[in-house]
């Protein structure tokens, strides 16, 4: 073995620095190659559970929202005794109906340009089976109740369809939100 003794302090002061700076070395390079996986590993689990989780969520946020459109959009019945307080055209709502059925579109295929496996198909095709039903069956016969001013009809498909369209929908969406949680 390297025996000190036999050297002046200096010697041994430097060979004992140069010893401690190779372990430092050693001891960064590890740092540094575990943050390099532990950066890894947060991408990771972003891109597969918190990414698609945050898309479902907003998706949901803005169906209901499309909901409360309809139900907003009653209230520009003229036989509604606060119709006269609704200073906006119906068109507000409608139009934001569409905007929003629109972004959850965009947001959908965002979604579904990812690689799904199998679970996640199976969500994912059982939320948009419920999604279309709720759209084609409840909103849009909803939004063009209210644009044709047939409120009567609006009114009968925001309490008897919409629920249970959209009770169906966001089932459906928990489901595949809760895959992500």
């Amino acid at each position: 073995m390297f025996d000190l003794r036999n050297y002046r302090i200096g010697t041994r002061l430097f060979a004992q620095a140069v010893s401690m700076a190779f372990w430092f070395a050693v001891l960064v390079f590890i740092a540094m190659s575990a943050m390099q996986r532990l950066q890894q590993t947060t991408e990771a689990v972003y891109a597969e559970k918190m990414e698609p989780g945050a898309i479902v969520l907003r998706v949901q946020s803005l169906m209901n929202e499309n909901r409360l459109m309809i139900a907003q959009g009653l209230q520009h019945d003229p036989s509604y005794r606060y119709a006269d307080m609704h200073t906006h055209p119906l068109t507000a709502h409608t139009e934001l109906l569409n905007k929003n059925r629109d972004e959850i579109t965009d947001l959908w295929k965002q979604f579904k340009n990812r690689k799904l496996n199998a679970e996640e198909e199976l969500l994912a095709s059982a939320y948009e089976q419920a999604r279309a039903l709720f759209v084609r069956e409840g909103l849009m016969v909803g939004r063009d109740a209210l644009l044709a001013g047939d409120f009567q009809k609006a009114a009968e498909v925001n309490t008897k369809i919409i629920p249970e369209t959209f009770a169906k929908a966001g089932k459906a969406a928990d489901d595949l939100r809760n895959y992500y949680a």
